[in-house]
């Protein structure tokens, strides 16, 4: 399909592949904020071995996301090659869900260290069977450089909204269920039984649209595509790099921070649990509006111009948190607030960026791989968020941090204060820095862009007139 005849993508399904993204950011998130507190204060792991049952999730990941993306790039259906993995992988993720937030009856540290090894791992492997065709996904709805921004703009936009009824959830239960181990196992009940409605539902609003888009001459094509040149492919693509050198340093502020928020507001701040989720509720609210704001500027800006003037606002926020004293709930609201506006493009540019280097890459060598590129793009995520969660548990634990799990409430050392501000503020300022500094020599433009689609359809249109001369 040309640039001129080009039909703009339906409502429809950008709304259905937006709501999709709850299958993904509602246990993400709960993981990404509670997970590291859950086993430190309510299920009672020492911060170490919390640290690692983390870092041991992500180094399994090394291996699944890459083997799922490879496989779904293989997977030959009548539905297609993402739609299987999503039907197939939703029910194994609400159920695995479930058990990660279950607090075995015991205290025997080992025991509950190989539980939550062994249930992080599964889990780890639902969610990739679920996410990764899911994000890939988006590079097969529309080939068109500004509907993949509204795509993802629309995907974002859910994602807040995923974000805050996650919070929400999290509020109304932690008021009613005086438990703490019952609020979190109820939290990922219901988070759960949502991931399985978000998935029919995507899988619903997406299809009809997929199957126009798909090309018969990239579907006729049966070429092989090997394990370690395609990985070799993809790991040797300089633009990729830049755009995951982006997204890391994006995605890595969002779950330190998120990570790092009930500590600093409870032991630094001196609030509630409740506080905690007051703070991020107000954050994603100011995300939701920005995404709208920051689509609507993504259609007149190149995507890397876009992120070059949101990312410094929430900069600011994160020096301005480092002068912040015990009892500043307001002033930290506030700063959330401001952090939380310039975080909304981080869920929109890098995801919009990737389509865009999957469609150099074809232009390059003739092959699409959006499994792969997708799988190492989730893999390395994966992988700096359980490293740096895992220095966290370390550094907490060298701190001397003190577990609340055993009904105690001492007071902590003011070294371990200290480290909790420091990942609050600059690990964050730090990493946007330098993102920054990447996003400002990304290379594809919207003209670049452009002229690369005129080349893959006219590729596409000589190979059909190939094929009709066979017949």
């Amino acid at each position: 399909m040309s640039p001129s005849t080009h039909k703009r993508l339906p409502l429809g399904t950008q709304f259905a592949y937006g709501i999709g993204i709850f299958s993904v950011v509602m246990p993400d998130v709960i993981m990404a904020i509670f997970f590291l507190y859950f086993l430190t204060d309510i299920v009672g792991l020492r911060p170490a071995l919390a640290g690692t049952v983390i870092l041991i999730g992500r180094l399994w990941d090394a291996v699944n996301d890459l083997l799922v993306g490879w496989l779904s790039d293989r997977t030959r259906s009548i539905w297609g090659r993402r739609y299987p993995w999503l039907v197939m992988s939703v029910l194994p993720l609400a159920i695995f869900l479930g058990l990660l937030w279950w607090v075995p009856p015991t205290n025997h540290q080992i025991f509950l260290f190989a539980y939550y090894c062994l249930i992080v791992m599964l889990y780890d492997l639902a969610l990739t069977a679920v996410g990764l065709p899911y994000y890939a996904l988006a590079a097969e709805l529309t080939q068109d450089y500004r509907d993949r921004t509204r795509l993802i703009s629309f995907q974002s936009f859910f994602r807040t909204g995923g974000i805050i009824l996650v919070m929400l959830l999290a509020q109304i239960i932690f008021a009613r269920v005086s438990n703490p181990q019952q609020q979190y196992w109820a939290l990922a009940l219901l988070c759960g039984a949502m991931v399985i409605l978000a998935v029919g539902l995507c899988v619903s609003g997406t299809y009809r649209q997929y199957q126009v888009v798909r090309q018969p001459s990239s579907q006729s094509i049966k070429m092989p595509i090997e394990f370690w040149p395609q990985i070799k492919r993809v790991v040797s693509d300089a633009i990729f790099w830049r755009v995951a050198g982006i997204y890391l340093g994006s995605w890595l502020s969002i779950q330190i921070q998120a990570s790092v928020v009930p500590y600093f507001v409870i032991l630094y701040l001196g609030q509630t649990e409740t506080a905690v989720t007051t703070t991020i509720l107000l954050a994603q609210v100011a995300g939701l509006l920005m995404v709208m704001v920051w689509g609507a500027l993504g259609q007149r800006l190149d995507k890397h111009h876009l992120y070059l003037v949101a990312i410094p606002l929430w900069v600011i926020a994160q020096v301005l948190t480092l002068l912040l004293q015990p009892g500043q709930i307001g002033l930290f609201c506030a700063l959330m607030i401001l952090a939380g506006s310039g975080a909304a493009a981080a869920y929109i540019v890098p995801w919009a960026m990737l389509p865009d280097v999957i469609d150099h890459q074809d232009l390059q060598s003739g092959q699409r791989s959006e499994g792969m590129y997708y799988g190492i793009m989730v893999w390395l995520q994966k992988l700096g968020v359980a490293i740096a969660l895992f220095v966290i548990g370390i550094g907490l634990d060298w701190a001397g941090f003190v577990s609340a799990a055993d009904g105690t409430n001492l007071p902590q050392p003011p070294a371990a204060i200290l480290t909790i501000r420091g990942i609050m503020g600059l690990v964050p300022a730090v990493l946007l820095i330098g993102s920054l500094l990447l996003a400002y020599r990304y290379p594809i433009t919207r003209q670049i862009h452009t002229e690369t689609q005129l080349i893959l359809n006219q590729r596409g249109e000589s190979k059909d007139n190939v094929a009709g001369d066979r017949i």
